[in-house]
């Protein structure tokens, strides 16, 4: 159909009052985990990256950072494996993805390590960097239970002292000595 002719066909209905839809594009849905995913998941599937390329990094952050900062479901099962593969003094993801039975949560957990990470970085870049993770996670760890609080008497307590370690995560400086 040429152009002058589908314009003339949509100018006729135009003059009918027929009412012309468009249809929505197919979806492929490739992008949709794009979507899904937030700043948290982000740096946690980095931290996590790194964690398990970089032994330098665990021992810069072991004080600081725990399994259980990590979101509640898979990536806090893949953050207890690779602690205590680290706390033994090896890192095996292939060893954490194998844990997992279900295709799904075998791809995510390898998703989780294989989070590009820039390169070429200066050592104070490195550092401010995993500082920057660091804190996101951990932040974002202290807000959820923060949520998960009443805010009467031992909560508000609780609340208080995390609000405060918030605060000392950010004034904190960080290390990567190989």
């Amino acid at each position: 159909m040429s152009p002058q002719s589908l314009q003339k066909l949509v100018a006729k209905y135009a003059m009918q009052g027929e009412r012309i839809t468009l249809r929505e594009p197919v979806k492929s849905g490739i992008h949709e985990k794009a979507k899904e995913d937030d700043g948290s998941k982000v740096a946690q599937r980095m931290l996590l990256t790194w964690l398990s390329e970089d032994a330098a990094v665990y021992r810069a952050v072991e004080p600081h950072l725990r399994p259980d900062d990590f979101s509640e479901g898979l990536y806090r099962q893949i953050a207890e494996l690779l602690f205590a593969q680290l706390q033994a003094g090896r890192a095996d993801p292939a060893a954490v993805m194998s844990h997992f039975t279900d295709e799904d949560e075998q791809k995510e957990a390898a998703r989780a390590f294989q989070t590009p990470l820039p390169e070429n970085l200066t050592d104070p870049e490195r550092e401010r960097m995993l500082k920057e993770l660091l804190v996101n996670v951990r932040t974002a760890a202290i807000n959820e239970r923060m949520r998960e609080g009443s805010g009467e008497g031992d909560d508000l307590t609780r609340m208080i002292f995390l609000k405060q370690e918030i605060e000392q995560l950010n004034r904190l400086t960080l290390k990567i000595q190989d």
